[in-house]
């Protein structure tokens, strides 16, 4: 991913390796700030032949989610175009079980699949 100046939209682009051509391209919603903070965006890895994965932070409520991409879908948003594999509510991270102790409760949803399908 290329980091473009402060201000500017932070694109998720592939190239192909053999000629160096750009194959997809997808805007990600996402500002950089002036520091160059790519956040909150993060970790991309490849997760299979054509499939991209990353986490996506999101505030002001802080949750994540952590989104794969087929690469050779048609270029268009990344969020829109991703699906969500995994996710995390900050919020129940944010409040404690029970008050002046430390303790966090933290609520995590992933997507489930029937045993039974194969």
């Amino acid at each position: 991913m290329a980091v473009p100046k402060a201000g500017s939209q932070l694109v998720l682009q592939v190239y192909s390796v053999a000629t160096g051509q750009l194959q997809h391209s997808w805007p990600t919603g996402v500002n950089v700030t002036s520091s160059g903070n790519t956040q909150p965006i993060t970790g991309l890895s490849w997760v299979g032949d054509s499939t991209l994965g990353f986490t996506l932070t999101k505030t002001p409520g802080v949750s994540e989610e952590v989104r794969t991409l087929d690469v050779t879908t048609a270029s268009g948003n990344v969020l829109a175009d991703s699906r969500v594999v995994w996710s995390q509510d900050g919020h129940a991270c944010d409040t404690p079980v029970s008050p002046g102790t430390d303790r966090r409760s933290c609520a995590a949803t992933a997507p489930t699949r029937d045993p039974t399908s194969g």
